[in-house]
């Protein structure tokens, strides 16, 4: 994929304008190169401001800056010029649900889904904002649905078993990832799929069996040599943390980091991934074991990575989330809790976690019993939600 990306690249300066913005930029993603993305994105709307498409893509950027209400504007002007365009509304929908507008997001949902009543992401967009609204078993419907429409859809298999999983039907969740087979599209596909198998597994607490699939995972992928090698260690990293065992994590980040960059075949956003993903994961282990020593080293890599992709928002806000809970870990803040709460995105459940935890041993019940009341009360499309749930129950 990346060898035809920069084969249409080196092409583009025949294209039109806008064309060329737009292969140009998509070209730099798969390098990594996130400020070239952004930037030829945000012009498409200015180079061809009557086409509904420039501005569906402009939004992009503003949303990965979090600029949630750039990003809508945006969007809201594509549907303007295209009323038609189903997808919009897809997109329209994460953004409101960015903002906690989940009303808004389940009616923009519907919109796509009538729109586009034959696409599969329409029925996955309608799965997800229902889940916003704790409306699993409608959410399991219309996965179910996405994977009919879609049978060649690996997200509409993982979605469909990330529901199930948090319905507790633990069959159900592996039925729908053995018969994702038939989606394969790369060696990496079957990684990921054992790596899900064993997240549902975590969540029945079959911990052992979990664990094996993770070191068959993790051993096909060594042997064929592939870029997923880190991803069974994210996994489980995340496990042994959400799970209590913060010191057994930090080894297996500490272990998978090193491997980030050893992949001649990765692309530049895989490793780019790959690093901030065991990067927090590894701050987030160390915070839990309070080493405020370390946690402030492994801060200081994340940030100077996040100077690298100045527009990408979400890692942006992550690295200024672990600034501020090491600082507060480090003056025994018995208030930063409740303000890294006000920060924390609404889906990202490894911070709830954290800040849950830091919140217990501050004494801040109020905030614990927050965190608690959201996670009960929103499911999380995402199998380490399901897993987490349980621990909390203990």
């Amino acid at each position: 994929g990346q060898v035809i990306f920069d084969r249409a690249a080196a092409l583009a300066a025949k294209l039109p304008d806008a064309e060329k913005l737009l292969v140009e930029g998509l070209a730099a993603i798969r390098h990594g190169d996130i400020p070239t993305y952004d930037g030829n994105l945000k012009k498409l709307a200015e180079v061809a401001p009557d086409d509904f498409r420039a501005h569906a893509f402009a939004a992009r950027p503003a949303y990965l800056h979090r600029d949630y209400a750039g990003s809508e504007a945006e969007y809201r002007k594509a549907l303007a010029l295209n009323p038609a365009a189903g997808f919009v509304y897809g997109a329209l929908a994460n953004v409101q649900t960015e903002q906690k507008k989940y009303d808004d997001a389940l009616a923009s949902a519907k919109k796509y889904a009538e729109a586009s009543p034959s696409e599969p992401a329409a029925q996955r967009a309608l799965g997800g904002a229902l889940l916003n609204l704790n409306k699993a078993s409608e959410a399991e419907a219309a996965f179910a649905k996405a994977v009919e429409l879609g049978p060649k859809v690996m997200g509409a298999y993982n979605d469909l078993a990330t529901v199930r999983t948090i319905l507790g039907n633990f069959s159900g969740a592996r039925d729908a990832l053995d018969k994702s087979k038939v989606a394969d599209m790369d060696p990496g596909d079957a990684i990921d799929r054992r790596m899900n198998t064993a997240s549902v597994s975590f969540a029945e607490g079959k911990d052992a069996d979990a664990l094996a699939a993770l070191d068959a995972a993790e051993k096909d992928a060594e042997t064929q040599n592939l870029p997923a090698v880190w991803h069974p260690a994210g996994t489980r990293t995340r496990a042994l943390w959400i799970n209590g065992k913060a010191a057994d994590a930090l080894k297996v980040a500490d272990a998978a980091l090193a491997k980030c960059d050893g992949r001649a075949q990765s692309s530049g956003l895989d490793k780019v991934n790959c690093r901030f993903s065991l990067m927090r994961a590894k701050a987030f282990a160390q915070i839990a074991l309070g080493n405020v020593a370390d946690a402030q080293k492994t801060v200081a890599l994340y940030q100077a990575e996040v100077k690298k992709a100045p527009e990408r928002g979400g890692l942006q806000l992550n690295a200024e989330m672990l600034s501020d809970a090491v600082a507060a870990l480090d003056r025994k803040d018995t208030k930063a809790p409740a303000a890294l709460l006000a920060k924390c995105l609404p889906d990202d459940v490894g911070w709830k976690l954290t800040i849950l935890r830091m919140a217990d041993k501050a004494g801040d019940k109020a905030t614990v019993d927050q965190i608690k009341k959201d996670l009960a009360g929103r499911p999380v499309k995402s199998f380490d939600y399901p897993l987490i749930v349980k621990v909390l129950k203990k």
